[in-house]
């Protein structure tokens, strides 16, 4: 595999078998989009790829060119505050001006381009941000999904709603609403809870040591999960896994949280190696810690305090 520069190792996308099968479904709902019920829900912890897998889906629905134009497939956005704003952004998304005044104006010009153009898909990135300002209130709340009732009902895209899990509640309220959103897709985060997710969170592990271009001996036990066979990674009989039951604790087993723990240990060790001593040192200094369940460092605590904190946290069984 090749190694990737360490201003890319943030960036990068590491494709996983969950992954393909969020992918799958999405693709899948295409076949529903002219129903009232072809919106999608695509929910999950902050931080652990919504947004990067929802990119990568885009890229298998480029623009079409043509000798006028290239001719957009999809559009992707992110929720703002108020409707209003979310509306001038898809707008821009399609390439024209907000100079429409009124809220219905330009609700009907969106509708009008989406179906000009016939728009496949609409994602909505962090679309719980409509419920979540300052000055929100119920009735505010109540037109906003009044108005956005009205634009999926009256396109014939795909909608996908991206956001962590309250926002199936925000759907939900409205019956109608919840109507037109019938399928809701997990996201969920790396963890140890069954053999499957166990090997998922090592090949991941093993995607990330991989692409960096530096020695990682804290997480040589990763060699021990590979078959010599066949090269793959399998589960073995009995395997000293202390090591990245520690850097589940610390990361949640979110994929954000545990590029950030790596991006911290190279600030630390730019050439490497990055050994037991980096990890604590980059944990306790520089990573955050929004993604761990106390405030302890998973990686200067007994192994045993770490795995009952897995287990509360329902990330280890």
């Amino acid at each position: 595999m090749t190694k990737c520069k360490f201003k890319d190792f943030y960036s990068e996308f590491v494709h996983l078998p969950s992954h393909e099968v969020v992918l799958e479904r999405l693709n899948k709902a295409l076949l529903t989009r002219h129903f009232e019920t072809c919106g999608v829900l695509l929910v999950g912890p902050s931080g652990v790829g919504k947004t990067r897998l929802a990119r990568e889906f885009l890229k298998r629905y480029p623009p079409i060119t043509s000798v006028e134009s290239d001719q957009l497939q999809v559009l992707m956005i992110e929720a703002s505050a108020t409707y209003s704003e979310l509306l001038n952004r898809l707008l821009e998304a399609l390439g024209m001006n907000t100079s429409e005044s009124t809220v219905a104006a330009r609700q009907a010009q969106v509708i009008r381009l989406i179906q000009q153009h016939d728009i496949k898909y609409v994602f909505i990135d962090e679309m719980e941000n409509l419920s979540r300002s300052a000055g929100s209130t119920p009735a505010n709340i109540g037109k906003s999904r009044h108005y956005f009732k009205e634009l999926t009902n009256r396109t014939s895209a795909v909608w996908v709603l991206i956001g962590v899990e309250n926002l199936v509640q925000f759907v939900s309220v409205d019956e109608q609403l919840a109507s037109r959103f019938t399928k809701t897709i997990q996201v969920p985060s790396l963890s140890m809870m069954t053999d499957r997710k166990h090997i998922e969170f090592v090949e991941y592990l093993f995607s990330i040591s991989e692409r960096l271009d530096v020695s990682i001996p804290y997480l040589v036990c990763l060699n021990n999960y590979l078959c010599p066979d066949t090269n793959k990674v399998v589960l073995p009989n009995k395997v000293d896994n202390g090591a990245i039951k520690r850097v589940l604790l610390a990361t949640g087993g979110r994929a954000r949280g545990i590029r950030e723990l790596f991006f911290h240990c190279i600030q630390l060790a730019p050439t490497g190696p990055i050994n037991e001593t980096v990890m604590e040192e980059a944990y306790e200094e520089g990573f955050s810690r929004q993604f761990q369940i106390e405030k302890i460092n998973p990686f200067t605590e007994t192994l045993r305090h770490v795995e009952f904190l897995l287990k509360e946290a329902k990330l280890y069984e």
